[in-house]
């Protein structure tokens, strides 16, 4: 899952999210963590089928986004393998932060700290662990 949002100011504007499923495809051997629906099913994977499932869920997100924001938040950091991780993360404006991912704020921010301060992480990447 990708996630980025276009900012103007403090105001968010438009936000993307692409998604990459592994439907029906055949996985090399080389890629030793990779799977598919249809090789975990052990059956071939309906295309509309799963985009309107996928659709219905996704609605049903934002819906609840908008309605109890804290909700989608608390479900974000319960199921995070980032948290509580000493991480390094490049923000988008090119700084690297080394440190330890607290908690995501209300705003969806990472919060690192690193060594006694906070840093909020609007926009970046974790480059490792």
């Amino acid at each position: 899952v990708l996630l980025d949002v276009d900012w103007s100011g403090d105001e968010r504007g438009v936000i993307l999210l692409g998604v990459g499923v592994n439907l029906n495809n055949a996985i090399p051997g080389s890629f030793d963590e990779a799977t598919s629906l249809s090789e975990e099913t052990g059956e071939e994977i309906d295309l509309d089928a799963f985009l309107d499932s996928l659709l219905e869920r996704l609605d049903g997100i934002l819906t609840t986004l908008e309605e109890n924001p804290g909700k989608v938040l608390a479900r974000w950091e319960a199921l995070s393998e980032t948290l509580g991780r000493m991480i390094v993360v490049k923000d988008s404006s090119g700084d690297v932060f080394e440190g330890v991912a607290q908690s995501i704020d209300s705003d969806g921010a990472l919060v690192l700290d690193c060594g006694g301060c906070s840093i909020r992480v609007l926009s970046g990447t974790v480059l490792g662990r």
